[in-house]
């Protein structure tokens, strides 16, 4: 039984060598390490306690070595620290709130997006989920993002 478990913990540890992961291959081979430990050890209360306190120090040691080592890694050089606001210039879309209100006419078959003839300008439209038919008389109620609301005129 400890063979089959360092076997496992071995095929465990180089799945995580090779495949990208979070860690869960390397826990889980360390599990089987310490699964093989315990059955080399005989299965008895007092492998048990070895294996128990093996985990506790290497617990204790990875905690350890995170709080010293963890000022040594400058995380700055592998974080993004740009930020693309609009305040700063950057513009995702257009603004179209002027839009609002305006009425024109479905130039194709609106079921429920398709596009939109307003002062001369073609537009890609969405209507509030009615299938409207092409040549039918539309206005613009709602702009989100780039997204164009409109609704049959009556």
């Amino acid at each position: 039984m400890a063979l089959f478990y360092f076997a496992m913990g071995v095929i465990a540890m180089s799945i995580e060598f090779s495949v990208p992961g979070i860690g869960i291959f390397a826990l889980t081979s360390m599990l089987c390490y310490l699964a093989s430990l315990y059955y080399f050890l005989g299965a008895t209360t007092t492998a048990l306690y070895i294996v128990t306190g093996l985990l506790i120090i290497g617990i204790l040691l990875f905690i350890l070595l995170i709080r010293k080592f963890s000022n040594r890694f400058d995380l700055k050089n592998i974080k993004l620290l740009l930020q693309f606001t609009s305040d700063k210039g950057y513009i995702s879309t257009t603004e179209k709130e002027s839009l609002v209100g305006k009425r024109g006419i479905a130039v194709s078959v609106l079921r429920p997006s398709g596009v939109g003839e307003f002062e001369g300008k073609r537009l890609d439209i969405v209507t509030e989920g009615v299938f409207l038919e092409k040549d039918t008389p539309i206005e613009i109620v709602q702009v989100e993002g780039s997204r164009i609301i409109v609704k049959k005129l009556d």
